[in-house]
């Protein structure tokens, strides 16, 4: 008798066996150290006691006033992370769909917060909200949120993700906030602007082959969010145009984000996208 294998299962095993081999125990840990200074939050400046560790005095602060202060800090509790995959038709383009590649890097910081107690969330989004699983901690949470990436399909084409944030805006605690889009949004830049009381990531899933145009001559381009195709001649000056339009346009975009506080990666390249967005999450997590 044939043994039928669960092809989500073994996506979700791929997923972890790759995080962990990626991590090489930089940030795995099930709990957070104790140490002062480290996984904790800073609360405030106190008068320096016989007996406190010298490692956190503020030494800044010393040079200044000539006066021995030292850091004190709250248990730092387990971070939320929401992560929001925008689920519009024009993730479906490229050899690799720019969804697909989405679901995976989904899935890895997934079982980077599972692997550091954290809670995770979920949110699929079109134009409307497709998919919301609610932040919880736990590797078997994580692998029914990668689960849930897996089998879904989305009822819309186009994209607005202010549906998405309004249910990021009603969550009480700070959050960590992991945007993966291909940012073809006219919203994005001015919605993103609104969530500063959350540290939020965007993640550019932006495919290659949109990067740079061949000189093809008479193609059709295709609109996958309107449905709409119009017949282009692209000879090789206009390749050139377009490319430099569309890398303004990115520019433009990133450089209205940062002015925001909000940290863009672009995965366009994956060995470059892999370790921006490790020391990215290690600056963050501190684990």
């Amino acid at each position: 008798m044939t043994q039928t294998i669960d092809p989500v299962h073994e996506y979700i095993r791929r997923i972890e066996l790759f995080t962990r081999r990626l991590l090489s125990g930089a940030l795995i840990g099930s709990s957070r150290s104790a140490q002062k200074g480290i996984g904790l939050d800073f609360d405030q400046l106190r008068d320096y006691a016989i007996g406190d560790d010298p490692r956190i005095i503020d030494w800044t602060g010393y040079a200044r006033t000539q006066r021995l202060l030292v850091k004190q800090y709250q248990e730092e509790r387990n971070r939320t992370i929401v992560i929001l995959i925008d689920g519009s038709s024009s993730m479906q383009f490229g050899l690799e769909h720019k969804g697909e590649r989405a679901h995976w890097i989904a899935g890895i910081i997934g079982m980077i917060g599972a692997y550091g107690t954290d809670k995770v969330g979920l949110i699929i989004y079109t134009d409307m909200v497709e998919l919301h699983v609610p932040p919880r901690a736990g590797v078997s949470h994580v692998h029914t949120l990668i689960r849930a990436l897996y089998t879904h399909k989305s009822h819309a084409t186009r994209t607005d993700i202010r549906p998405a944030l309004k249910i990021v805006g009603a969550l009480k605690e700070r959050s960590l906030v992991f945007v993966l889009s291909d940012c073809i949004d006219g919203h994005l830049a001015h919605a993103l602007r609104t969530m500063r009381r959350h540290d939020v990531i965007l993640i550019s899933c932006a495919d290659e082959r949109e990067q740079v145009l061949p000189a093809t001559g008479i193609c059709i381009m295709h609109d996958c969010e309107s449905s709409n195709s119009q017949a282009l001649y692209i000879h090789k000056n206009q390749a050139r145009a377009l490319h430099t339009e569309l890398e303004n346009r990115n520019l433009a975009l990133e450089t209205a984000l940062k002015s925001t506080g909000v940290t863009v990666i672009t995965s366009v390249y994956k060995e470059s996208f892999i370790r921006d967005l490790l020391l990215t999450m290690r600056r963050r997590m501190r684990y």
